[in-house]
């Protein structure tokens, strides 16, 4: 019973905390509003300066070298930087296991009490190969999470982009308002 009443209690309080991603056949979207490819994530308590200079920090911890990675910085408003993923996920493809990679720009936007998370130039391919993750494609093209039609054709797939940008979301919202 107190596990369960644990689990019911971490669910409640992760989804006040931030919105979740979708992958949809037009790309990752806020759950709660598949029209928006961004989420909000709010900090209450937290002015705009307070969380870009968290974010910098962030940067700064779990970057090698976050000079060079950093696309765009506006000071207190905004900040655009490239995030390499050697191992996103593994897609079956008929049997044989791609380990798939992941390259995209993060854009972090700031306002007093919440911040705006996006995903942007997001490419996925099979490590060493040539072959692209589409979220919408077909079979010959790409590997795919939903075929031409729009049908789910992946939903392991879909899970696995899901469970890593929604962990990532997870991991910056709890650093940039401890």
């Amino acid at each position: 019973m107190k596990n369960a009443l644990a689990l019911i209690a971490c669910l409640v309080s992760s989804h006040a905390f931030c919105q979740t991603f979708i992958a949809t056949p037009h790309g990752l979207r806020d759950a709660e509003d598949t029209a928006n490819s961004y989420i909000t994530v709010k900090a209450p308590g937290k002015t705009a300066k307070q969380l870009y200079d968290s974010a910098i920090s962030y940067i700064a911890y779990s970057f090698p070298d976050p000079k060079k990675i950093i696309e765009e910085d506006i000071d207190s408003t905004s900040l655009k930087f490239d995030v390499f993923v050697p191992y996103l996920l593994v897609y079956n493809n008929s049997g044989a296991k791609i380990n798939i990679e992941a390259y995209y720009t993060m854009y972090l936007q700031f306002f007093d009490e919440k911040f705006k998370y996006e995903a942007t130039n997001l490419v996925m391919k099979g490590q060493g190969i040539k072959y692209k993750l589409l979220f919408l494609g077909g079979f010959l093209e790409a590997y795919i999470v939903y075929n031409k039609k729009g049908k789910l054709f992946k939903e392991q797939t879909k899970i696995d982009i899901e469970n890593y940008f929604n962990r990532d979301v997870k991991s910056i919202a709890e650093y940039l308002t401890k």
